[in-house]
């Protein structure tokens, strides 16, 4: 079974919001001027067009208020938007008060997170 996808386009700061950067601004332009950062960036360039993404997203739910972020996954963002591949295939886990649940690679957001995200999309 095939990890679930969600459109590019939703790595957003009022949808998903990049979860190691101050914001997605901060991410890209980071990520594409650092000397290590470009270095990943440019491996996952060369290799997403020949192997595809072996690694997929993962976000991260906070419980309660449905708030995403992205836990791990940045380079791959960034290289997949760069090929303007326009889905990406993640796996999510909650977060809560008590600390972070397991991640869940093959299932799909819930129903309600997903309604809200598609909600905030449409605005």
């Amino acid at each position: 079974m095939a990890h679930p996808s969600l459109p590019l386009d939703f790595l957003d700061d009022g949808l998903i919001e990049s979860g190691d950067y101050r914001d997605w601004y901060t991410a890209l332009k980071t990520i594409k001027t650092r000397r290590a950062d470009r270095a990943i960036l440019d491996e996952l360039l060369e290799s997403i067009p020949q192997e595809g993404l072996l690694e997929p997203l993962w976000i991260e739910v906070t419980n309660g208020t449905c708030r995403l972020s992205l836990r791990d996954g940045h380079h791959r963002a960034v290289a997949l938007d760069m090929l303007r591949i326009r889905k990406f295939p993640y796996r999510w886990s909650w977060t809560s008060p008590k600390g972070l649940d397991r991640p869940r690679p093959r299932d799909p957001l819930p129903g309600h997170v997903l309604e809200a995200l598609n909600r905030k999309a449409a605005l």
